[in-house]
């Protein structure tokens, strides 16, 4: 029969218990673990080094009598041979642990730290690494201050328009190539290049930013100065001549 008193006198007790097979136990065999694993990663790095890795590899397993499938990774050839191949589950967490470390060019020297640091043996699995959330983190960040730049830049007045056919142009901003003619001294506008990278998108508009910032403007055009396209730069529109003027600011 439930007895509410005797109850929590059991619940303390395992309670104390469980605090010092923590501090003791759990914590000795998870260090003695990370040990075992630091080893193994130190094998598997050392695998990893030669050309004919995968030769050696299953050459090291058969002399330990270790079956292995040919799409079997070395990682897991690591993991079997130290801990077994019985338990599947086992060995299929601790190769990946492997891998990511691998990946994440952790030395063994530090690789029982990085577990720690990262949550244990369970959260690395799941690839929840620190250098992942670093990585997610600075992702953000980019994100942030590119809508930042985009609406900084909705702001800004335009010195001249041209007047084209838009219809076949996709995203908000778009860089347009143009020339300098030495005789006339004017620039002629040559085409929109399409299908620019974002990563080449983002570093104009940084720098559009940081004139914004360093000028408190884009571009301080002369007085009166007039923009006129001769040549329609959509290649997909009329091939009649567009003829577009804007008056500076």
């Amino acid at each position: 029969m439930f007895n509410l008193v005797n109850t929590k006198l059991s619940v303390d007790q395992l309670i104390t218990e469980r605090k010092s097979w923590e501090t003791n136990e759990y914590n000795a065999s998870k260090k003695r673990l990370y040990s075992i694993l630091t080893n193994c990663l130190s094998i598997y790095y050392s695998i990893q080094c030669e050309v004919d890795a995968r030769e050696q590899a299953e050459l090291l397993a058969a002399a330990y009598n270790i079956v292995v499938q040919k799409n079997t990774p070395i990682a897991s050839i690591v993991v079997k041979l130290i801990f077994g191949s019985e338990n599947v589950n086992r060995v299929s967490i601790y190769s990946k642990v492997l891998a990511i470390a691998e990946k994440e060019k952790v030395d063994e020297s530090d690789f029982a730290e990085w577990l720690e640091q990262n949550g244990g043996i369970e959260s690395v699995r799941k690839n929840c690494t620190s250098s992942k959330v670093a990585r997610e983190t600075k992702r953000e960040k980019i994100k942030t201050k590119q809508n930042a730049i985009r609406l900084q830049l909705r702001r800004v007045d335009p010195f001249a328009t041209l007047d084209l056919d838009t219809k076949n142009i996709q995203g908000e901003y778009q860089l347009i190539f143009s020339r300098k003619n030495e005789q006339t001294g004017k620039l002629e506008l040559l085409g929109m290049p399409q299908g620019v990278h974002k990563g080449l998108m983002q570093q104009v508009m940084n720098l559009l930013d940081k004139t914004l910032k360093d000028r408190g403007k884009l571009v301080a055009p002369i007085k009166g100065a007039r923009c006129v396209v001769e040549t329609d730069l959509n290649p997909t529109a009329s091939n009649s001549n567009t003829k577009t003027k804007g008056k500076a600011a």
